[in-house]
C-alpha cells in the first residue's frame, strides 16, 4: 500500500495526530489484498491498497468494536494492472 507508507511525518498533520490519535493498527499486505478483494465481491467497488487499509483494520478489531458505529473512507483507484492481477489472484 504505496500511498500510506510515507516514510515521513508531515509537520503540518503529525502534531493533529499527536493529539487525538489514540492508537494504530498494523495490518499486513496480506490482510490488505484481501480487504481488496471483499470490497470488490461485496459492494462490487475497487480501491487501492491504500484506500481499503481502513477495511484491513476494522476487521482486525473487529471484536472490540462490536456494536459500535463506525465510517471508514474508500478511496481511491491508482491501481496498476500488475497489482491488481497480483490482488485477483490472491498472490498477495
Amino acid at each position: 500500500a504505496e500511498g500510506v507508507a510515507t516514510r515521513r511525518t508531515y509537520e503540518l498533520t503529525f502534531d493533529a495526530l499527536c493529539q487525538g490519535l489514540a492508537g494504530f493498527v498494523l495490518v499486513t499486505d496480506r490482510e490488505i489484498a484481501e480487504a481488496v478483494r471483499l470490497l470488490w465481491q461485496t459492494t462490487h467497488n475497487l480501491v487501492e491498497p491504500a484506500g481499503a487499509v481502513g477495511v484491513a483494520g476494522l476487521k482486525k478489531l473487529s471484536e472490540r468494536l462490536q456494536g459500535q458505529a463506525v465510517a471508514l473512507i474508500l478511496s481511491g483507484a491508482n491501481m496498476d494492472l500488475a497489482t491488481l492481477r497480483r490482488v485477483v489472484n490472491e498472490d498477495a
